[in-house]
């Protein structure tokens, strides 16, 4: 149930924020949808400029993003990561599906496309529970993110 109260202060406190996410994750989708798949394949390792967005929209308002994580239970926000992984599930998908129809040979794993996009969200969440300085985040987001390229190389476009 809807603790309209909690809702209306979540919503003053943590919107902009949110809506600042949103906007990076979407920027960040539509540069890989712009993308074909060769250069998609040679990012492994450079993912500077994405990670650097998502970092500073997460780690500025720190305190506002462990809020949204951990204590939304009970207001409109409390299912956001679901929120999360639904948009960029279907995201991914179109996308997965443009690079396996420019591959001969190549199909979409729709098991492996939902559980990467669930640990790729869980990937976020684990580095903002776990580092709490954004500088030190930095050291590790790009072998994260390198994984996820990895990931969605190997297992989600996978031979038909």
């Amino acid at each position: 149930m809807i603790n309209k109260d909690k809702d209306g202060l979540f919503h003053a406190v943590v919107d902009g924020m949110l809506q600042k996410f949103w906007a990076a994750l979407i920027n960040h989708v539509q540069e890989d949808f712009d993308e074909d798949f060769e250069t998609y394949q040679r990012a492994r390792g450079d993912h500077d400029e994405i990670s650097e967005m998502l970092l500073n929209v997460l780690y500025d308002d720190y305190e506002i993003s462990m809020l949204l994580l951990r204590k939304a239970a009970g207001s409109s926000y409390e299912n956001v990561l679901d929120q999360i992984v639904a948009v960029l599930e279907g995201y991914y998908g179109r996308l997965a599906q443009k690079y396996a129809d420019s591959r001969p040979g190549k199909k979409v794993d729709q098991y492996m496309l939902r559980y990467l996009t669930h640990v790729q969200v869980d990937g976020f969440v684990q580095l903002l529970s776990q580092i709490p300085e954004k500088e030190e985040a930095k050291k590790h987001v790009n072998t994260l993110m390198d994984f996820f390229v990895d990931g969605w190389l190997n297992y989600v476009l996978t031979d038909e």
